[in-house]
């Protein structure tokens, strides 16, 4: 009995003397402090990383934004470009149908009767309206360094290819009417003979 007095006296004399001695504490405290800055340095460590990360999401975000914004400007470009374009087109070739029309007009339509006057005109518009840019400037050209015959002629060669064309287009459009109504009635009737059932009661 008496050992185990002594023994848990000289155990309360070593843990007084852990617990006052200066160099030990300051040891707990330094193993302490250690363990805290290790830990704060995984968590700053963490914490860079996903900033890293999060930095690099936000760079990839921008780059789209910034080639989504350059295309939708590029398109928008193209679109200006193909405007005026277009505007430009248009003017020039209401600039020469109206030369087409005052030079036919000039020469009275190429006719003394008011009849082919206005059969002439009906196929200046037919013209004016089947040409593209490129061919009413020859035509317009053709006409302003000629005199009225050979303006006549040249007005009439056009007409005729004009109305040439016209005509292939109504007998190709005939023939796509005619090969759908083929079609349509050849499916409609296809069959119909095969659909007798016999019945007996």
């Amino acid at each position: 009995m008496w050992m185990s007095f002594y023994n848990c006296r000289s155990l309360m004399s070593i843990d007084n003397a852990y617990s006052s001695d200066p160099r030990i504490k300051k040891f707990k405290e330094e193993e302490k402090a250690r363990k805290e800055a290790e830990k704060k340095a995984k968590a700053d460590a963490r914490r860079r990383e996903h900033e890293e990360k999060e930095k690099q999401r936000q760079a990839e975000l921008e780059a789209v934004r910034l080639a989504k914004e350059k295309e939708e400007e590029e398109a928008r470009q193209q679109a200006l470009v193909a405007k005026k374009e277009k505007e430009i087109q248009k003017k020039a070739i209401k600039k020469e149908r109206q030369r087409l029309r005052t030079s036919c007009k000039n020469w009275n339509y190429f006719s003394d009767n008011e009849a082919d006057s206005v059969k002439m005109m009906e196929e200046i518009e037919k013209l004016c309206d089947r040409l593209e840019v490129a061919s009413l400037q020859s035509l317009n050209e053709s006409l302003s360094g000629s005199s009225k015959e050979d303006g006549k002629t040249a007005v009439e060669k056009h007409i005729s290819e004009v109305n040439a064309q016209i005509k292939r287009e109504k007998e190709q459009e005939e023939a796509r009417m005619k090969q759908s109504t083929k079609s349509a009635d050849q499916s409609g009737s296809g069959g119909g003979g095969q659909q007798q059932v016999l019945v007996r009661g």
